[in-house]
């Protein structure tokens, strides 16, 4: 294979930058070839085809030498700026940039104003709620309503502001420490500073203030459980079973406040005396086994009743009964505290949920026991309601006629039918020939 420079002519586009050097330079060439072993006549062809090229063939170009075609200032000369023949599209940006946002400043603009110094204490206040610190836990209500008004009578007008923040806060960290009594007591006094706040002022007037007192010393000195139990005793009119009674004392003095024999007996006593027409004989009868355990506690110089005691009055108690069966009689101490008239409705659900047990007792003390509930209460109940009775003793009648103290399931779904029929509205139809409407 030939190769350039043996006599071969080299490809077109393919010279050697030796060979683009001045013509000066070709001797020189020729003979570095010659040393190299190359004939001096391959070499000066080679150099004559170099020379004689075509002007448009592209050909290498050297570097210039030092101190050639070098600019002012040391530069080589730059080529010429050619724009691109067409323009680019603009493309979109990958992703959506966030928009900028200004820098946070260290600290909000305009600067907060320093917070007002705190107001001064109370020393009233302070030294009723230092006494309150040295109580015995739980704090009662009477001592409370005698802290707040020891720290709260001075002229001084803090009894909304000041002091009464400092009553309120106290209260706050110390609700494990305070009786129901005594948080009843804080109620009674944080609703008269509001209300004093809300008029703009930081003091309780005079009149307020003494009205503010009383009731906090009668929220002080009552109950809170004997309370609840005797609001439930008062919600209807009906007359109050030997059951509900006892219910009711049970649920008010079970408590370990030690006062079943003070303030919760009184509670209930008071209770009695203002309602004497809606207490039952057996509800008589358990009241008066309540006082003689108060009594005797109090002959002790002890404000409640001693455990054994307090169980042994509950046996008695349990065993005064004005009904004689237990779910009728439930279900009519329910009637008892609704306010008359008894509808229909509720009357059927006392039915319904007195005899609906499977004891096989509806034709026979739950029947007595709705008979003398209805015959007590007779003033109570509404058309509906005693027409409701009336279908009850038709059916548990028959039942006793054919010797059962029971209803059976048939005779008696067809009797609560009967009641749900009973009470429903009647419905007018227009018959053919008639021009008012006739019921059916």
């Amino acid at each position: 294979m030939a190769r350039i420079g043996e006599g071969a002519p080299a490809p077109a586009g393919l010279v050697s930058p030796l060979d683009t050097q001045p013509v000066a330079q070709t001797k020189d060439v020729a003979q570095v070839q010659t040393q190299a072993g190359v004939p001096a006549q391959a070499a000066a062809t080679a150099t004559a085809e170099v020379r004689h090229l075509p002007q448009d063939q592209f050909q290498i170009q050297p570097f210039p030498l030092p101190g050639q075609g070098i600019v002012e200032g040391g530069c080589y000369p730059q080529p010429p700026y050619h724009p691109l023949p067409f323009p680019f599209p603009p493309q979109p940006l990958p992703f959506p940039l966030p928009e900028p946002q200004p820098l946070p400043l260290p600290h909000p603009f305009p600067f907060p104003p320093c917070p007002p110094p705190p107001a001064p204490r109370d020393a009233s206040a302070d030294a009723a709620l230092k006494q309150l610190d040295q109580q015995p836990k739980p704090i009662s209500g009477e001592a409370m309503a005698k802290a707040i008004k020891q720290g709260t009578e001075d002229l001084d007008g803090q009894a909304a502001g000041q002091e009464y923040k400092q009553f309120a806060d106290w209260a706050a960290k110390n609700q494990a420490n305070l009786s129901p009594e005594a948080k009843e007591v804080m109620k009674v006094y944080e609703k008269y500073a509001k209300q004093a706040q809300f008029n703009g002022q930081t003091g309780i007037n005079t009149g307020d203030y003494d009205k503010m007192v009383k009731e906090m010393n009668t929220a002080g000195a009552t109950d809170v459980s004997a309370k609840k139990a005797i609001d439930q005793l008062s919600k209807g009119d009906g007359k109050v079973s030997g059951e509900d009674m006892t219910r009711a004392i049970e649920q008010g003095t079970k408590d370990l406040d030690n006062s079943s024999a003070g303030r919760e007996f009184k509670q209930f006593a008071d209770w009695a005396a203002k309602n004497p027409d809606r207490l039952t004989p057996e509800a008589k009868q358990v009241l008066d086994i309540y006082k003689k355990y108060a009594d005797a506690a109090k002959g002790q110089g002890a404000s409640g009743i001693a455990p054994d005691q307090y169980q042994k009055m509950l046996g008695e108690m349990k065993e005064v009964k004005t009904y004689k069966d237990e779910s009728a009689g439930k279900a009519l101490d329910r009637l008892n505290h609704l306010q008359s008239p008894v509808s229909g409705q509720q009357m059927l659900g006392a039915i319904r949920n007195g005899t609906q047990d499977l004891d096989g007792q509806a034709a026979g003390k739950e029947m007595q026991d709705l008979i003398a509930w209805a015959r007590d209460n007779a003033s109570r109940l509404s058309p509906e309601a005693k027409q409701v009775v009336a279908i009850y003793m038709k059916y548990a009648t028959q039942a006793l006629v054919n010797g059962q103290t029971g209803i059976n399931q048939g005779d008696y779904q067809q009797m609560l039918n009967e009641m749900r029929q009973a009470l429903r509205p009647p419905v007018f139809r227009p018959l053919p020939g008639l021009d008012a409407p006739v019921a059916g």
